[in-house]
Parts: structure tokens; sequence; C-alpha cells
């Protein structure tokens, strides 16, 4: 039920007039607030429906079961963050996946009795996959990456932020070059819209890059 009368109003919000923007303002205040009600109930329904499948998988590990979701519909591999909550800190963990290999991981931060955390997980798609995170009294190694004000740099790449804050250089360590041939924007569509570049039947994405270091 809760599915059904969230997918009406999304079509309700499909409506020709609404997607082009050709609607009056007021048709899109209702617009907005029918499609937030609808995205919070698709998200009831995902989460009510997760936690069924999860209550029936087997969750036993050595240390600590996380179960991880991919609603995309395709296989990936991403970095996905945990909280988790320990009476005493561990000194470190380790995370393994399902075969009892060992995956990338990092603590980001502990405060209290609350651990954050981030691993890499190759997850198969739309499919649900358990990771366990078991303690372990070694000290996590130190990062190799090192911050400044306008860099940041690893043993791989060094990359320098402009006064505009776009990315003015990335040079490969490895390799010994530069890798950019022109400076790249962070952000594009500010810079579009300050050009004019924003009616409805027309528009202009300027260069943007995705950096992960």
């Amino acid at each position: 039920m809760k599915l059904n009368s969230s997918w009406e109003l999304v079509l309700g919000s499909q409506f020709h007039d609404i997607l082009p923007g050709t609607s009056i303002p007021k048709a899109y205040e209702y617009a907005w607030n029918d499609e937030f009600i609808a995205a919070n109930g698709f998200s009831q329904v995902l989460k009510n429906s997760i936690s069924v499948i999860s209550a029936e998988m087997n969750t036993t590990v050595q240390g600590r079961a996380i179960i991880v979701y991919n609603p995309v519909a395709v296989e990936r591999e991403d970095v996905v963050t945990a909280e988790l909550t320990y009476s005493k800190l561990p000194g470190g963990v380790k995370v393994f996946d399902k075969d009892g290999k060992e995956i990338l991981s990092q603590v980001l931060s502990s405060a209290g009795n609350k651990l954050t955390l981030i691993f890499l997980a190759d997850m198969p798609p739309a499919g649900i996959a358990v990771f366990d995170v078991r303690e372990t009294i070694e000290k996590p190694a130190a990062s190799l990456l090192t911050v400044a004000d306008r860099s940041l740099e690893n043993k791989y790449f060094r990359v320098t932020i402009d006064d505009n804050g776009d990315i003015s250089s990335i040079y490969d360590k490895t390799a010994s070059r530069e890798v950019l041939s022109n400076r790249q924007h962070l952000i594009s569509s500010r810079r579009d819209l300050q050009h004019g570049h924003h009616g409805t039947w027309t528009g202009k994405t300027g260069k943007t890059l995705r950096l992960i270091i």
C-alpha cells in the first residue's frame, strides 16, 4: 500500500508541463512536496524490506557482522561507512568478506564508545552481503596522505588547488608527469548559471572532475 501511494505521487509530478519547467510557480511547491513524501515512502519500504531479508541471513562471523545493500542493478565496488558501538574501543579493526579475505579498511574516528570506519566493498547487483569486522590489537597504519591549504598528496599523486578552488595540477609521481592539460572545475553548475546558461530548454555543463585519492 505504501509503495503504491508513493508511486502515484511520483506519477502526478511527472505531468508534461511540470517536467520542462513551464508550470506556474505554485505547481512546483505542490510537486516538490509530493516528491518529498514519495521519497520518504520509498525509503520506508526499502528499509523494511531489507530488514526482513537481513533477519533471515546467516550473520555468524568471528567479529561483528555488518550487512551492506547495493541498490543499483550493476555489480559495484564502493566505499562503505559504518559506525560501531563498543563497551571498550579496540586498538584497531580489520574487515573481512564472506570468503574470509581481508579487505581494505580505515578507521576514520573514535570518540567515547563509538568507532567510525570505512571499507571497500565488492557488491553484487541489487544484492546484500555480510562483512566481518574483527577487533585487533594492532594499531592502524599511519596515513600516507598529507593535506595542506592548497594541496593533497600521497605516494601516487600531488594535487594542487588554485585561488578559485579549481584543480590546477595533478602530478603523477609514479609516471613523473603532469596529468592535466588545463585546470579543472570542481563545481561547474554555478559557473554555468553565472554565464547565463539557465534556460528551461537549454543548458550547458562545464567539465567536472571526480577525484579519488
